[in-house]
C-alpha cells in the first residue's frame, strides 16, 4: 500500500528532478559563456540577466521538489499516527474490561487504570512515528517503549491489592505463553505452505518455535538491528527438524522479508522532511 501511495509522488519527483538537472546544465553553460565573453561589455548585461533568471528557475525547482515531497509524506504520517492512536484507544478499552473481569476491579481502580493506559497513547504513537522517520533507531525505540511499559505496569500494580497482584502476575504469564503459541502457529503455518512440511515436521516446528523467547529466535521486529542474528538463532533451533534445502529456502525467504522491510523504512525516511 505504501508503494501505491508513493507512486504518484515518485513520478512527480522524477519530473521535477529532470527539470532541475536541465536548468542546472543551462546555468553552467551560461556561466562558461559569461566568462568567455567577460571582455565584451555589451554582452555582460544580457548574460548576467540570463544567469540570474536561470538561478531563480533552479531555486524555484528546488523549492518545488521539497514542497512536493513534504505535503504527501506529512499527510501519510498523520494518517498513520491517527490509525495507531485509534488502535491503541480500542486496545486500552479492551484491556480495562479484561482486567475488570479477571481482577474484579473496583470502580475507582477501573477509572485510575484507564487513566494510566490512556496517558500512554500519545507517547506510544510518537515512538512509532519516530522510528518510521528515523528520529529514533529501532533499539532506541525499543528501550523507550520498554521504559514506558515498565512504568505502566508499576502504576497498575500499585493500584491492586495483594490478591489482585497475584492474579495479575498469572494473567501476564499466561499472555506471554499465548503470544509465543500464536507466533509459533502462525509461523509454522506459513512454513508448511512454503516448505511443504510433513505432519511430523509441523508438530516439531510448532513445539520448537513455542519455546523460543522474544528477540532470541522467537517473536521479533523486522526493524530490530539484530534481526538477522535472531533469524540465525531460529534456524539453529530448527536444524534438527528441517532438511538442508528447507533451511536454505526459509533463510532466503526471511532475509527477503527483512530486506523489504528495510527498504520500506529507507524509502519513508528518504522522503521525510
Amino acid at each position: 500500500m505504501l508503494q501505491q501511495q508513493q507512486a504518484p509522488l515518485t513520478e512527480q519527483l522524477r519530473q521535477i528532478s529532470s527539470q532541475r538537472d536541465a536548468a542546472t546544465g543551462e546555468l553552467a553553460a551560461l556561466r562558461l559563456e559569461n566568462q568567455r565573453l567577460a571582455g565584451n561589455v555589451a554582452d555582460l548585461p544580457r548574460l548576467r540577466g540570463e544567469v540570474t533568471g536561470k538561478s531563480k528557475e533552479l531555486a524555484q525547482l528546488k523549492t518545488a521538489s521539497k514542497e512536493s515531497n513534504e505535503v504527501p509524506i506529512k499527510n501519510l504520517l498523520a494518517f498513520s499516527a491517527d490509525q495507531n492512536k485509534r488502535q491503541a484507544t480500542n486496545s486500552a478499552f479492551a484491556r480495562v474490561e479484561e482486567l475488570k473481569a479477571k481482577l474484579h476491579l473496583t470502580p475507582d481502580q477501573e477509572k485510575r487504570i484507564r487513566d494510566i493506559l490512556f496517558s500512554n497513547i500519545e507517547p506510544e504513537s510518537d515512538l512509532d512515528t519516530a522510528e518510521i522517520t528515523g528520529t529514533l533507531s529501532a533499539d532506541e525505540r525499543k528501550n523507550s517503549w520498554a521504559t514506558l511499559r515498565a512504568a505502566t505496569e508499576a502504576g497498575v500494580a500499585a493500584l491492586l491489592t495483594p490478591e489482585q497482584q497475584g492474579l495479575y502476575a498469572k494473567l501476564k504469564t499466561d499472555e506471554k505463553k499465548k503470544s509465543s503459541s500464536s507466533f509459533a502457529k502462525n509461523e509454522t503455518s506459513a512454513m508448511k505452505r512454503e516448505l511443504h512440511l510433513s505432519p511430523e515436521q509441523v508438530k516439531a516446528t510448532t513445539r520448537i518455535l513455542s519455546g523460543l523467547p522474544p528477540g532470541r529466535g522467537g517473536p521479533g521486529n523486522a526493524a530490530d538491528t539484530n534481526a538477522k542474528e535472531q533469524l540465525e538463532l531460529r534456524l539453529q533451533a530448527l536444524k534438527p527438524v528441517l532438511t538442508p534445502a528447507q533451511l536454505q529456502t526459509y533463510r532466503q525467504n526471511k532475509l527477503q522479508d527483512l530486506e523489504q522491510a528495510e527498504m520500506a523504512f529507507k524509502l519513508f525516511r528518504s522522503v521525510t522532511p
